[in-house]
């Protein structure tokens, strides 16, 4: 692999691994595609976009980070209940509360340690009520409040040591 290959050169090459695309992100003449190599790795790629005298998308850079996949099983449709999702290493990654198919109440992530990731509410799909993230360490990471989908009122942004990192006000 090397900076300014085409993305089908590197597809090629990666081809014999069997590497799943987990989607990516993109804007500006540029994107990015995450990769998980394994259980264990992910490799995120970023690319130039394809233009009229860019005939393919050109690898700009790489980066490879610890990313433990999680096995994602989807509830059956209209499931009424709490289901639950795991990583590879058996820790729990997501308990999500169901009504007729629908998020509907506490939606749980985790990290694959088993810790705490997010605690997020759902009324029939639609977030609603406290958002809470956390440090691996358990401490609270941020804190807002969601109504009919949207972010509103204050929510605040923590430093690992419980300090205030950023506030924003969304009740604009």
């Amino acid at each position: 692999m090397k900076k300014g290959m085409t993305k089908t050169n590197l597809m090629e090459l990666l081809a014999p691994y069997k590497i799943a695309d987990r989607g990516g992100f993109g804007g500006g003449g540029t994107f990015s595609v995450m990769y998980q190599l394994d259980d264990a790795w992910m490799m995120t790629c970023w690319f130039h976009n394809k233009s009229d005298y860019i005939k393919d998308e050109i690898l700009i850079d790489w980066d490879l980070s610890p990313n433990l996949r999680q096995v994602w099983v989807a509830p059956p449709t209209n499931f009424t209940g709490t289901w639950v999702t795991y990583y590879v290493n058996g820790q729990r990654s997501h308990e999500i509360h169901y009504a007729a198919g629908k998020y509907h109440g506490e939606f749980t992530a985790f990290n694959p340690e088993g810790k705490k990731s997010h605690v997020r509410h759902y009324d029939h799909h639609t977030i609603f009520g406290e958002s809470v993230g956390y440090f691996p360490s358990g401490r609270i990471r941020y804190r807002g409040i969601h109504k009919a989908g949207k972010q509103v009122g204050t929510w605040i942004w923590y430093n690992e040591d419980g300090s205030t990192n950023s506030v924003k006000d969304y009740s604009q």
